[in-house]
């Protein structure tokens, strides 16, 4: 199975960090008129809390890195998490609590 976390932001942020961070590793995609946050540290992740920090975590680097060098003002965050079965189909949705983070001024 595989999580992954539907993210929210400015568009033209997102589309920017969707042509760098690319990677099997590290990856947002737009799917449909959404963009969706995946990355290879969640295969270890059976919790929906676990990997809802690890969303967590790895937005606030994002965050910190795009503030620097795009020039980023309102931070992404996460909405949701799903877990796909076998056939690619959402298996579960969970909502998504995110940290409080300030804007950057």
């Amino acid at each position: 199975m595989e999580w992954f976390a539907v993210i929210k932001g400015e568009i033209f942020d997102l589309e920017e960090l969707s042509k760098s961070l690319n990677s099997p590793e590290l990856c947002i995609t737009k799917e449909k008129e959404e963009f969706i946050l995946k990355s290879t540290d969640f295969n270890l992740l059976k919790d929906a809390d676990d990997v809802r920090n690890k969303v967590n975590e790895i937005l606030s680097l994002i965050n910190g890195g795009a503030s620097l060098a795009l020039g980023m003002r309102k931070p992404l965050v996460g909405l949701e998490l799903a877990e796909l079965m076998m056939m690619g189909q959402p298996m579960d949705l969970f909502p998504f609590q995110r940290l409080e983070i300030c804007e950057i001024v």
